[in-house]
């Protein structure tokens, strides 16, 4: 399955990079893409990943809970519950 952050280039062009060293500093922009690890495909468990984030959302958003009132609830980080809504890590299962 091609990557859906970078459509199967490996690469997000979406940002500018700066990068300095004792030469001084190079910019450049894009860097690897971070879904697919720079290949552009995407592997079938993160695939499932971001097809259980988004019902993770769908149920949050139906609910009318936000982001942190949900991660309070699951008693986890905002952050972790983020990158699991967004297929970034494995999404946990409900323990309540």
């Amino acid at each position: 399955m091609k990557c859906s952050d970078c459509n199967g280039t490996g690469r997000d062009e979406s940002a500018e990079v700066i990068s300095c060293g004792p030469k001084g500093c190079i910019r450049s922009t894009g860097y690897d893409c971070d879904r697919c690890e720079g290949t552009g495909v995407m592997p079938a468990e993160r695939a499932g990943w971001m097809i259980r984030g988004r019902a993770m959302i769908d149920a949050r958003q139906a609910g009318g809970r936000s982001l942190r009132e949900e991660a309070k609830r699951r008693g986890i980080d905002a952050q972790i519950l983020s990158q699991m809504e967004f297929g970034m890590i494995e999404p946990a299962e409900e323990n309540k």
